[in-house]
Formats: structure tokens, sequence, C-alpha cells
């Protein structure tokens, strides 16, 4: 009975919204919510020459640094190394402000969709 008053308390009670924190000091602090910071990197991604489409992902944690995830789609003649290292470095500052980890994916884009 316990359990189940338990369980019904968690689930109906409000969760915290996660925030990525940039700076705190004795007046407060500045924090961020995640989506628009996977947003901003998202488009600093885009300008990148190759990018064709970028998709971001930020994760916080309660014990250490959070993660920001960037995939990006690329042409198909430009290498892969190139785009990782250019959306990488274009998206380092702000991963490096926040204290989060940079992990950058790309994968060759698909072709146009065919209509029969």
């Amino acid at each position: 009975m316990l359990v189940g008053l338990l369980l019904l308390v968690g689930v109906l009670a409000p969760r915290r919204e996660r925030l990525v924190q940039l700076d705190a000091t004795e007046a407060g602090r500045l924090a961020t919510r995640r989506r628009p910071l996977a947003q901003a990197a998202e488009a600093l991604a885009l300008q990148q020459r190759g990018v064709t489409e970028a998709r971001a992902r930020v994760r916080t944690s309660r014990w250490g640094p959070g993660k920001l995830t960037l995939r990006t789609s690329r042409r198909r003649d430009v290498d892969r190394a190139e785009v990782e290292s250019r959306a990488g470095e274009a998206v380092k500052p702000l991963a490096e402000a926040f204290h989060l980890g940079l992990r950058v994916r790309t994968r060759p884009g698909e072709g146009a969709a065919r209509v029969s």
C-alpha cells in the first residue's frame, strides 16, 4: 500500500526542468534550458560547408559535466573527417562555455526522394 502511494505521488508530482548552467555567483545563476542550447548548436553546425542537416541533443548530469551530441548529415562529395572537424570547431566554444562534453557524428546525406 505504501509503495503504491509513493509511486502515485512520484507520477503526479511536477518534474523539475533540467537546466544547463553557464555561471553562478552570489547574485544568482545564469542558466539555459536544454532545447534552446541544442538549437543554437544546430544553427552553428549548419553554417559549415558540406553540412546539409544537423541535430543536437543536450544531456545534463547531476554529478558531472553534461554532454552535447551533434549528428550531422553531409554531402557525399565532402570528406567525413573534414565535416566532423568543421562542425566540432564551430560548436566547441558553446560546449566549453557550458562545460559540456562534445561528440560529433556525421553520415552521408540521403539522396533526393523519387516520385513514381
